[in-house]
């Protein structure tokens, strides 16, 4: 009883930290929300004006939290800790010609040569003490012929190829050179990179290569409207929204009780509502739970693998940022262990049908009665020739019963021993669910594999949070909260397959008379081996394998 007021009181406690932290502006205005899709991320923005003669283009990089500590070793006199002495305008003088480089626009089916006119770069705060690089430069172009007719262009942002960000390209409708039709946007929806929209990546704006045409303003003809892109906050980016609230409340810099202790409480929170965004194997777990006979156990020592394989993981891509980073970068690291933690995903799940289908053969349970006649021979060599039971001891099962009564045959010797031979179809060992539906399955290691499965691949906000700390001097607090970010993710993971389990015994209640339960254990294995086909396949579109 303690124990759940325990947990009760810790749920209201991370409840309230989440609420007390909902913003009551707007979700684009704080720094937690500036990118949607995280702090590994590269976001460009541009915008193209055109005149009777020049282009002029406005190109913006916002270099998410992780992305400018890669920037920032290109720049003397500034470290990942300090970036007072930073030598922005060399740096400029090197990246400028770079980034104007990786602009393809062509008009006419002729490269137009980029030229700067004004660049400027500087730093603003960002989550959890790190700093956000911003770059801005101007250009312009020679147009290559005189827009007297309509002419047919193409633009390609190439900068940064690969990288997870969001795009945006904006074409005005022009006064003196018209552009009529165009895949790029008329008007920024992100103020040039400043206030983001809640999205998912599936949901991010993605205009990077547009293709348009130019006319002579004064044809007077129909312009496009442009690509229309609705600001609509999902349900997945209201998710975020209270995660980055969450996010704000673990202030490192204050010293203070009451805060350290709300931090601890916000990084197991932000972890358990973490939890709840796609992916982090909960239907993997589900899955195995429901086609298993698992038990709150086996559920506990999943989350708690996830948990250690998750603080793990953290620490072992921290020490990558601080120490490789201008080698091997945390982003580029990522979808490889989402490969690995899917081909693991994929045996688990092959290896358990497998056996689960076996067993299903050997035992057939899917007949008339729910089982085959199976002629339990029990040996019951009592030699007792003066008397009859009133029926076989390889009792044929005739007799319509459900598989919870116990065959409680007394066999009324007339010399008073009573055999009593309660034998409640389990107590033999023959179970009428396949060897493993009924735990004999649930395997420790195949419980392990699977919770290192769904953990071995860290969450980049947990990521930042101790790189954050680190920044900051907080070492050992950073270390806790990544533990107390992990916990909590896992005890949604825990609390899901628990809920599996419990579910699965109120189902278990009722008789079903179809091939259907017979099978659930195996298809719920084929199901766990195509969560790990999906994974594979989404981490080899990450790295461009397909």
């Amino acid at each position: 009883m303690i124990h759940r007021r325990l947990l009760r009181l810790l749920a209201v406690i991370s409840m309230l930290v989440l609420l007390a932290g909902i913003p009551s502006g707007h979700p684009g205005s704080n720094s937690a929300s500036a990118h949607p899709l995280g702090e590994l991320t590269i976001n460009h923005f541009s915008e193209l004006t055109f005149s009777e003669e020049t282009v002029t283009v406005r190109y913006v990089i916002d270099f998410a939290e992780l992305s400018t500590l890669e920037q920032i070793r290109q720049i003397d006199g500034a470290n990942q800790w300090d970036v007072a002495g930073a030598d922005l305008d060399a740096y400029l003088e090197i990246v400028v010609p770079e980034f104007l480089d990786g602009l393809d626009l062509t008009i006419a089916e002729q490269r137009v040569e980029l030229q700067e006119i004004d660049s400027d770069a500087w730093f603003h705060e960002g989550n959890w003490g790190f700093e956000l690089l911003r770059v801005e430069v101007t250009a312009t172009g020679d147009l290559p012929a005189t827009i007297d007719d309509d002419v047919t262009g193409r633009y390609v942002v190439r900068n940064f190829p690969g990288r997870l960000g969001w795009h945006e390209v904006v074409m005005p409708a022009g006064d003196e050179i018209a552009v009529t039709e165009t895949d790029a946007l008329r008007a920024t929806v992100t103020e040039e990179l400043l206030d983001y929209p809640d999205v998912t990546e599936e949901e991010a704006l993605q205009i990077y290569d547009v293709d348009f045409t130019l006319s002579p303003a004064s044809d007077d003809a129909e312009e496009s409207p442009g690509a229309l892109v609705e600001r609509e906050d999902s349900a997945v980016g209201t998710l975020q929204r209270l995660m980055n609230s969450t996010e704000r409340l673990v202030d490192l810099e204050s010293g203070s009780s009451v805060a350290v202790l709300l931090t601890m409480l916000g990084a197991f929170a932000w972890g358990a509502v973490h939890a709840l965004s796609p992916g982090h194997g909960k239907a993997i777990v589900g899955a195995y739970l429901v086609g298993s006979r698992g038990t709150p156990k086996h559920a506990i020592f999943l989350g708690l693998t996830v948990t250690a394989t998750h603080t793990a993981g953290i620490f072992a891509l921290g020490i990558v940022a601080l120490t490789l980073s201008h080698l091997i970068l945390p982003e580029t690291v990522f979808p490889y262990l989402s490969m690995l933690s899917g081909v693991l995903v994929i045996l688990i799940g092959l290896s358990i049908g497998y056996r689960r289908y076996r067993a299903y053969q050997t035992t057939g349970i899917a007949d008339d009665h729910g089982h085959h006649h199976h002629g339990h021979d029990h040996g019951h060599s009592h030699d007792h020739h003066h008397h009859d039971h009133g029926h076989d001891h390889h009792h044929d099962h005739g007799h319509d019963h459900d598989h919870e009564h116990g065959h409680s045959h007394s066999h009324d010797h007339d010399h008073g021993h009573s055999h009593g031979h309660d034998h409640g179809h389990g107590h033999h060992g023959h179970s009428h669910l396949p060897p493993g539906a009924d735990g004999s399955d649930v395997t420790w290691r195949s419980l392990l594999a699977l919770g290192v499965s769904g953990g071995m691949v860290p969450c980049p906000s947990a990521l930042v949070l101790l790189l954050g700390a680190i920044a900051l001097g907080r070492l050992e607090f950073g270390l806790i909260l990544v533990l107390l970010f992990s916990i909590g993710l896992a005890a949604v993971l825990t609390a899901i397959g628990l809920m599996m389990v419990y579910l699965r015994s109120v189902f278990e209640r009722f008789s079903f008379e179809t091939r259907a339960p017979g099978l659930l254990p195996v298809l719920s294995s084929l199901a766990i081996a195509f969560a790990g086909v999906i994974i594979v396949v989404g981490a080899m579109a990450e790295t461009g394998l397909i």
